[in-house]
């Protein structure tokens, strides 16, 4: 495993389901956000992007090696995949990777440390989030595939939450 200080593992209350499920979300948030066209949501369709392959890397190396570095650094994940794959990432992925790690800094707004993001990144982060998949052990791809599948008792379950819309009842004034 790659050790950079701190791993986290199953012991401490991590799945792939969780981390699959979280990073999913991120990606469908940030894809909805590039489709709006709305030039000032990007620095946040770019960060959640870059959390959703965070999150995807960090399932892939539970489900490989049973625990994951506490590293937000893509690249750095990405070597600790091939790795646990024993295989190579091509070239254009790891680009991909290098410029989705750099939206993890739109987090905070940075005037220094720029950082050029624009409509277009989104087929790219498509094209990588499925060239990554591909790479999963097919055991993983199953739960990927299963995410969304409700509890037996019709519920979706999202960590310790059960997530579920509620109607919110607006109040008439009375009437005089």
């Amino acid at each position: 495993m790659c050790r950079e200080g701190r791993s986290f593992s199953r012991q401490d209350g991590y799945s792939e389901r969780e981390l699959l499920l979280a990073g999913s979300d991120h990606l469908e948030a940030s894809a909805r956000l590039f489709e709006t066209n709305v030039f000032w949501f990007l620095d946040s369709a770019g960060y959640l992007a870059s959390l959703g392959f965070e999150l995807f890397l960090k399932a892939a190396l539970l489900h490989c090696t049973d625990q994951f570095p506490a590293s937000h650094n893509l690249v750095y994940l990405a070597k600790c995949f091939q790795r646990a794959l024993n295989r190579k990432l091509p070239d254009e992925q790891v680009a991909l990777l290098k410029k989705l790690n750099r939206f993890g800094r739109l987090r905070y707004p940075d005037p220094g440390k720029a950082v050029s993001i624009h409509t277009g990144d989104l087929d790219n982060i498509d094209k990588l989030f499925l060239a990554l998949v591909r790479q999963f052990p097919p055991s993983l791809v199953v739960i990927l595939l299963r995410i969304r599948e409700f509890d037996p008792d019709g519920l979706l379950r999202k960590g310790d939450r059960v997530v579920m819309f509620k109607r919110v009842e607006t109040q008439k004034p009375p009437s005089g």
